[in-house]
């Protein structure tokens, strides 16, 4: 399964996608409170999507996650994408359970690119500044700018 072709809410299937990048999350009103792991996700159609470890469980995924590794990610929620926390062009994001797993492919591992870059023009980095719809300056390694 792509992320493409996931269905909104609790699901036991599984996709196969790279994890590009992590990083602690904060609540925005609150910066001192640590709200859970990000995690952007590229799969094998070239598509970005979220996934959002709660704070409660970070600790026991933390030790699993390495940036640039291909993973199959199974028994997760999936979400809306809340536009304030948009870093992706996805619509949906993945939300861990308890119950869900994250094991690293090692063989007959689908081809999924190390990278994805998001070419943007002045004018349209310029519509989004300052809109809290996309967080393009939160990656300067996977954007490039014309």
């Amino acid at each position: 399964t792509t992320s493409s072709s996931l269905p909104l809410g609790k699901s036991s299937q599984s996709i196969h996608a790279r994890l590009l990048r992590f990083w602690d999350s904060s609540n925005f009103s609150n910066p001192g409170e640590f709200k859970g792991i990000t995690l952007l996700f590229l799969d094998e159609k070239d598509s970005m999507i979220n996934g959002i470890i709660p704070a409660e469980q970070a600790n026991h995924y933390r030790r699993s996650l390495q940036e640039g590794d291909i993973y199959r990610v199974a028994h997760f929620e999936v979400g809306i994408c809340p536009h304030m926390y948009k870093s992706t062009e996805h619509t949906f994001l993945i939300r861990f359970l308890e119950e869900t797993t994250i094991d690293p492919v090692i063989n007959n591992c689908p081809h999924i690119s190390p990278q994805k870059f998001m070419v943007r023009n002045y004018e349209q980095l310029q519509i989004l500044a300052n809109t809290n719809l996309e967080l393009s300056g939160m990656f300067p390694t996977n954007f490039l700018i014309n």
